[in-house]
């Protein structure tokens, strides 16, 4: 039997646990935080944020800044080379490559100004691909110098090929191409230039083994002249070159590119007796050598002086010897007739060929 409609404890209470279930919103405590949250989302509020998400982006957000900052902020960025123990034709061409490297980028995404990325291999490479060097050290020095150490060769002679100048060492190995300030000293340049047939047809010889001719006797003088005083000798010219200058008439075809800092152009003998002949030749000659043209093939270098003739050396012997044969058939065969000179051969031992422009003796 149901229990009538009443106001009445019983009916109350049934009530109560009526708007405990449904969650009445006049009566907030009875729905608990469940019944709160489902009021608050009915009310508009926002979704709740886990915590660990929170810090998993905040973590995300503090590494790409610490990478950016690592890779390309300025505070990391090279701003400077500093070059140490080089001339200054030399460091430029050291700082042209170092610019051209750091320029780049490594694995096509990582600056190499970067100084974290800048590899001291890596640029090392690229220098001595510019110029061939006795050492070179590259040292970093944090946040932004890099301070690069040169030991650099000495330039002994000029190599001309294919219209270009190229700086080589005592032992015959390409440095680099001279540089503007360099090129401005050399004040002897051939364009064009053709050798000079090593040998012709209406060449004289000498046989040194014979016996020298006997010297003309002297005229007689009267003792009550006054006696001429000798003509002062006079010293050669200065060489309009800084370095002695090497024509190189070599072909293409079969021979390996001499250019290349680090190349060996000439052999070390070869430049010996170039550097020899240099220093030494104007003493003998009484006039400066202007070009040299090796031929290694047979081991011989032509030297072309000042007035036009040419002087045929060998590599294979001294060349002090090669000077005091010289100095003889100077003074002994040729004398006045120097001005009609064309060459001198002293590559074959004790017999010396020489020859007149007009072929007459």
């Amino acid at each position: 039997m149901s229990t009538p409609w009443r106001h009445g404890t019983r009916q109350r209470r049934f009530r109560d646990l009526h708007r405990q279930r449904y969650g009445n919103p006049l009566f907030p405590r009875a729905g608990g935080r469940l019944l709160r949250g489902r009021s608050s989302a009915r009310r508009g509020g926002g979704i709740a944020i886990p915590k660990g998400l929170i810090a998993l982006v905040a973590l995300g957000a503090a590494v790409a800044g610490g990478l950016w900052y690592l890779i390309w902020s300025p505070a990391l960025r090279i701003a400077s080379f500093e070059v140490q123990g080089a001339s200054m034709p030399t460091e430029e061409t050291v700082r042209t490559a170092l610019d051209g490297y750091a320029g780049g980028t490594t694995l096509l995404l990582f600056p190499r100004r970067n100084i974290l990325f800048f590899s001291e291999g890596a640029v090392r490479k690229e220098i001595e691909k510019a110029v061939f060097l006795a050492g070179v050290d590259i040292r970093k020095k944090l946040p932004g110098t890099v301070v690069v150490t040169i030991r650099e060769k000495t330039v002994k002679a000029v190599m001309e090929r294919d219209g270009r100048l190229y700086a080589l060492d005592e032992s015959g190995f390409v440095i680099r191409e001279l540089s503007g300030k360099e090129l401005s000293l050399m004040g002897d340049l051939p364009p064009g230039f053709v050798a000079v047939p090593v040998q012709g047809l209406g060449a004289e010889s000498v046989d040194l083994s014979a016996p020298p001719e006997p010297a003309p006797a002297p005229a007689k003088t009267d003792p009550k002249a006054k006696k001429e005083e000798p003509a002062p000798a006079t010293e050669p010219e200065k060489p309009k070159n800084a370095w002695p200058l090497i024509l190189d008439k070599r072909s293409e075809d079969g021979h390996k590119d001499v250019r290349k800092p680090g190349a060996q152009a000439f052999s070390s003998a070869t430049i010996a007796l170039i550097l020899q002949a240099n220093a030494r030749l104007p003493d003998v000659a009484g006039e400066t050598v202007r070009w040299f043209i090796p031929d290694e093939t047979s081991d011989s270098v032509d030297a072309i002086m000042a007035s036009g003739w040419h002087v045929y050396l060998a590599t294979a012997a001294p060349f002090d010897v090669q000077a005091e044969r010289l100095s003889l058939i100077l003074k002994e065969k040729i004398g006045a007739r120097r001005p009609a000179l064309e060459y001198v051969d002293l590559r074959y031992n004790e017999r010396i060929f020489f020859r007149l422009k007009d072929g007459t003796p």
